[in-house]
């Protein structure tokens, strides 16, 4: 084994940071391929609304993650009057998204971290939920109380706890069930 790596660097041999790079440029040609695919799919989900004169827009996503935690290939919708794939408490986004990676998944036989976003909503919330972390935290440990926010979806939960888990004065707890689970943010003893 030891060999075969020493050749590698030898005169006239490849070397490894040439083998990387080539890795490297095969992996980001995959990765945008399958992320056009996911945007043709997402195409046809929203055909006959009026996102189909919309324009898809691709990048990485540079939000809250967790520890080695890659950031998602993320797909942006744009156009007038999409308020209507965002839905309620962004449940058609959710869905319109669940589609596009089940139809992409099944495509590629791999899973794919993809995202589907309208406007830039979802980076929208995370930045607002991301404030609304950081001012309630600061009113608990002042308080020396819990403080409760409302009830929200798994993912807006999650950037919550990410946000927090470092927090010298704080720590977060979820309760409740289902729809009705809340984030408690309570002080350190």
């Amino acid at each position: 084994m030891a060999a075969a790596r020493a050749d590698l660097g030898g005169p006239g041999g490849l070397r490894r940071d040439r083998i990387d790079e080539r890795a490297d440029r095969r992996t980001a040609d995959r990765l945008e391929h399958l992320a056009e695919a996911g945007q043709r799919r997402l195409r046809r989900v929203v055909q006959g609304r009026r996102a189909d004169r919309g324009r898809t827009q691709l990048d990485r996503d540079r939000g809250v993650l967790d520890v080695g935690q890659d950031a998602p290939l993320v797909i942006n919708i744009e156009g007038d009057d999409l308020g209507i794939l965002i839905g309620r408490r962004a449940e058609t986004l959710a869905a319109i998204q669940y589609l596009t990676r089940l139809m992409v998944n099944h495509k590629t036989h791999r899973w794919i971290n993809l995202v589907v976003d309208v406007e830039g909503y979802k980076a929208r919330r995370e930045d607002q939920l991301v404030k609304l972390a950081e001012r309630m935290a600061d009113r608990a440990a002042t308080t020396g109380k819990s403080v409760t926010l409302e009830a929200m979806p798994a993912r807006e939960r999650r950037i919550i706890h990410i946000t927090l888990r470092d927090h010298p004065k704080v720590y977060t707890e979820s309760a409740g069930e289902g729809e009705h689970r809340k984030v408690t943010i309570i002080p350190k003893s």
